[in-house]
């Protein structure tokens, strides 16, 4: 039968909030038949009539996560303009510019729509502004169906009300919104057609807010006129009597108008094309303006960059003062070489730790709206002028004070080449952290082994023979080669000492351009695979019991939705009569 168009509410306890999670990631596609996170889905998903894989069409829904990756640099206007140039095949800006202002007023986002996003360190939004941002976001490409995790958390009644509100009118204009809330406020839970309670995995109620009351007052639950009624229900399905909810359970399958579980939609309709994914350079075009505009407008990590490097070459420019004027009283070969050092090691840890930081914060951001290498390289080609800029910085202000006489120019290239690949390590450790604090405990274990193996404090043919091969991906190494060479041409003792060859400049130059293209190579690969990870898969302990699972859609003037199949493995059985339930009436 035809499905009711309406804002649908799912309720449970917190601790199921691993299952509504894996819930929301099976119908909007984002569970994976065989995937890493070992859930085999035995049923059908059929849309229209047709049966698919929901992960190869995930992009027919809309999807916003409890957590939004909105960069704080940009503003709701660029927000959605991005969305727009990602997902619609518009041509002219005039239309993308009508559609974008008709949302932004939809939305409530006028009056702050040039203003910054915000985060910790810029001002901006407030949280109920920004969850409309990340809202307006995924309307953009107009979907049939819109599911919405945790649209309410950390924000206040007001900010709440006012989100739930533009939900309310996208379910008005003939879409669905499904929503997991844990905790609605009176005015919030009313706004909803239909509310899903859900106890020990079973369904406790399924119906309309306002019936919540006469369905409890049957099983001997009196509701108190002034309680919110998805407080008591909470309360009382959350009782340390494990029979109250036993009870709730079987009182709603007894006198609730339990639906079935297999409804018939009729005749096939045509199955909804799937909007294309821009192309390769279109999405590295505007994944390039993107970043461009980040870099610039973050100013507070732009001070931190170069004025770091500024304080750092401060330092060693009076440390180090005319340390290579070798024609002075005093002059210690030692000395020189140690300064140099020093800013080969500066040049590795001034590019590697900003990557960890700025790269953590974004890099799975977005995940449907475009392709993980134009992404990729979009950040690379903004990132190498920026370090180029970094180290020229470096080398004006230590070349002559230092009284330094190899080529400047090879200097700088031998450091930027340093910088690079340094960056190009924190990249790939940044793949397999989510936060800046990790970022930083994992730092040491990247950067700490390059000055190991570099052959500064110990020699390489001290080193145990099991850990001589390290050598070979240590950047530091083979840059600090360049720089020898370039600073001490003749020194053969000195170059001696640390395995450098003279007559190999060329050879090194060469080594670190592959381990720069090597290191950006396995970043690559691993942002890829986290990527799919992340977008495709839910987590392996959301599921901790068995459970059924299969949703129909059906798109058009007689839509409707059925559940039918089965969903197998380590699944809660919450997963049993809400997810298509929830939606198909």
């Amino acid at each position: 039968g035809p499905a009711p168009r309406g804002a649908h509410l799912h309720l449970g306890p917190v601790r199921f909030r691993q299952d509504e999670l894996a819930e929301l990631n099976a119908l909007a596609g984002r569970v994976r038949r065989g995937g890493k996170s070992r859930t085999e889905i035995t049923g059908e998903f059929r849309v229209n009539g047709h049966k698919i894989e929901t992960s190869e069409h995930q992009r027919l829904f809309g999807y916003v996560m409890q957590e939004d990756a909105l960069l704080g640099t940009m503003t709701p206007r660029e927000v959605l303009r991005f969305a727009a140039r990602m997902r619609l095949s518009i041509p002219p800006d005039e239309s993308i510019e009508m559609l974008i202002e008709d949302l932004l007023a939809n939305m409530g986002l006028s009056e702050c729509a040039d203003t910054f996003i915000g985060n910790d360190l810029i001002k901006g939004l407030s949280g109920g502004e920004r969850k409309r941002v990340a809202v307006g976001a995924e309307l953009i490409s107009n979907p049939q169906i819109t599911f919405v995790d945790e649209p309410t958390s950390g924000l206040d009644t007001a900010a709440a009300y006012d989100v739930i509100s533009v939900l309310k009118q996208l379910s008005e204009m003939n879409r669905s919104v499904l929503c997991t809330i844990h905790q609605p406020s009176s005015e919030v839970i009313h706004m909803f057609d239909q509310a899903i309670f859900l106890a020990a995995g079973e369904v406790a109620y399924h119906g309309p807010p306002g019936m919540i009351r006469a369905h409890f007052a049957k099983l001997g639950l009196q509701c108190p006129q002034d309680y919110n009624p998805a407080d008591f229900v909470m309360f009382c399905i959350q009782a340390k009597s494990g029979d109250r909810a036993s009870s709730i359970v079987r009182g709603w399958a007894e006198l609730g108008d339990v639906r079935p579980h297999v409804r018939d939609c009729g005749h096939s309709s045509p199955l909804p094309l799937v909007p294309c994914r821009k192309g390769f350079l279109t999405e590295l075009a505007t994944l390039g303006e993107r970043e461009v505009k980040n870099v610039v407008r973050d100013r507070a990590t732009l001070t931190a960059r170069f004025g770091t490097t500024f304080f750092l070459s401060l330092t060693f420019a009076f440390a180090f003062y005319r340390v290579g004027d070798s024609t002075a009283e005093g002059y210690d070969l030692q000395s020189h070489s140690g300064a140099i050092t020093m800013l080969g090691i500066t040049a590795l840890f001034g590019a590697a730790e900003p990557m960890l930081l700025a790269f953590t914060s974004d890099a799975l951001s977005s995940c449907d709206m475009y392709g993980t290498l134009p992404y990729f390289l979009s950040k690379t080609v903004v990132e190498l002028p920026l370090l180029v800029v970094q180290m020229l910085l470096m080398w004006c202000m230590t070349y002559w004070s230092m009284g330094l006489h190899g080529s400047f120019f090879l200097h700088l290239f031998g450091s930027w080449l340093i910088a690079v690949s340094g960056a190009s390590a924190g990249l790939i450790a940044a793949c397999f952290v989510r936060d800046a604090k990790q970022a930083m405990e994992v730092a040491p274990g990247i950067l700490v082994p390059q000055v190991l193996f570099a052959g500064f404090f110990v020699k390489t043919a001290s080193l145990p023979a099991f850990m001589r091969g390290l050598q070979y991906v240590c950047c530091l190494k083979w840059g600090m080669n360049i720089l020898m060479v370039n600073e001490f041409p003749g020194e053969l003792g000195l170059l001696k000492a640390n395995d450098v060859e003279e007559d190999d400049l060329a050879v090194y130059c060469l080594v670190m351009g592959v381990i720069f293209l090597g290191f950006r190579l396995v970043a690559a690969v691993l942002l890829t695979a986290e990527h799919g990870r992340s977008t495709l898969e839910a987590p392996a302990s959301a599921f901790t019991a068995s459970s059924e699972l299969a949703v129909t859609f059906k798109f058009g003037r007689s839509d409707c939705f059925r559940q039918e199949g089965l969903l197998h493995g380590p699944a809660p059985s919450q997963l049993r009569e809400s997810a298509g339930a929830a939606l198909c009436r």
